[in-house]
């Protein structure tokens, strides 16, 4: 008996298969059709096995006095290695969409996304079987069987807004109303950190699970912000006390700008900053030192720029934080798929990865 007490532990290990957590990437882009060997190639090496897809933005147009999308998969041929492995729909919809749109129209919208979903969710899958019509094909039944063999796939859809305490009733209407015509999909929700920590006056939204983003956490357009993209200390300040009433995964950057400003005013963002740092035209200040025009953009003598890209040192130890506070994550997730800014960081990626 007592032999057997000793040997327990170690049977009980044997039987023991610990949770498996998803390594998944943000896939953000509209206009880079160049997928090369060097994405497959870095896909493997990451073991990258789940892929959020961005599918379109909904934003409100004053003309047509409506919300209308933009930008859009359609014509993208080269996709297939988004949906390879698991995959969620992402659909980005602007808080001012919810600031315009009339309160009995939420569920008009719902359908409208769901129907644009689905159209674009079935070009993928036979995009990724490689389906092509052939001469007397049963085209209806070949696209069924592909859809019942790659469902399990495509479970879930999310859905991005910044919402605010003025359109939160229309906003949560709207994702009951796409809930009930998903019945067979979770239904995910981006939550950022003001939300996260301030649930009681912001509200839970009405869905399954949200992805908690550990980025954008501060004012762009000040410049007194040290780092709008990400800072340790206010991440910690969001994270310090609080407990989501919602299952979360989580997300962190690996992508950064510039921020531009001139007199003290906020210019715009610099997505390419190096182009700047490269030829010497900023100083160590983060003064332009001369005039100059790089891609159809004025840069005066004396402006300032402020490079935001996360510190990897804190970035690592940011993540270890928010990974405690997030006990029932299933996916571990980096924005966004760029194999450029992927080279920067893939130490720390590759560690958060093995860690969770």
């Amino acid at each position: 008996m007592r032999y057997l007490i000793l040997l327990l532990p170690f049977l009980l290990g044997c039987h023991h298969h610990p949770k498996q957590h998803s390594h998944a990437f943000y896939y953000w882009k509209f206009d880079d059709q160049s997928f090369s060997g060097v994405d497959t190639a870095l896909i493997s090496q990451l073991h990258v096995d789940h892929f959020y897809i961005h599918y379109f933005d909904v934003d409100w147009s004053e003309s047509l006095d409506m919300p209308i999308p933009k930008g859009s998969r359609y014509h993208y041929s080269n996709n297939a290695f988004l949906v390879k492995g698991s995959y969620c729909p992402v659909v980005f919809i602007t808080n001012r969409t919810f600031e315009q749109l009339a309160a009995d129209s939420c569920e008009w919208l719902a359908g409208k996304i769901t129907d644009k979903v689905n159209a674009m969710t079935d070009q993928f899958e036979e995009r990724a079987a490689g389906l092509e019509y052939k001469e007397g094909m049963n085209w209806q039944e070949e696209k069924a069987k592909i859809k019942a063999k790659r469902a399990p796939l495509h479970k879930e859809v999310q859905i991005d807004c910044d919402w605010t305490p003025s359109t939160r009733d229309k906003y949560f209407h709207f994702l009951r109303a796409f809930k009930a015509l998903n019945k067979d999909r979770e239904l995910s929700a981006t939550i950022r950190l003001y939300p996260y920590k301030y649930y009681r006056k912001m509200g839970i939204p009405p869905i399954d699970r949200g992805m908690l983003m550990c980025y954008n956490m501060d004012r762009i357009d000040q410049m007194a912000t040290a780092n709008s993209v990400f800072d340790e200390k206010v991440l910690n300040s969001y994270l310090s006390g609080t407990h989501y009433p919602l299952p979360l995964d989580v997300s962190f950057p690996v992508f950064g700008w510039y921020a531009w400003f001139r007199g003290g005013k906020f210019k715009g963002i610099i997505h390419d900053g190096s182009e700047l740092a490269g030829a010497g035209l900023i100083n160590s200040n983060n003064i332009i030192s001369r005039d100059t025009v790089l891609d159809g953009r004025f840069y005066r003598e004396g402006d300032r720029v402020r490079r935001e890209y996360p510190d990897s040192t804190t970035l690592k130890s940011a993540i270890d934080l928010a990974m405690k506070k997030v006990p029932e994550y299933r996916h571990v997730t980096f924005y966004h798929w760029d194999p450029t800014l992927i080279a920067a960081y893939e130490n720390i990626i590759q560690e958060t990865f093995a860690d969770y």
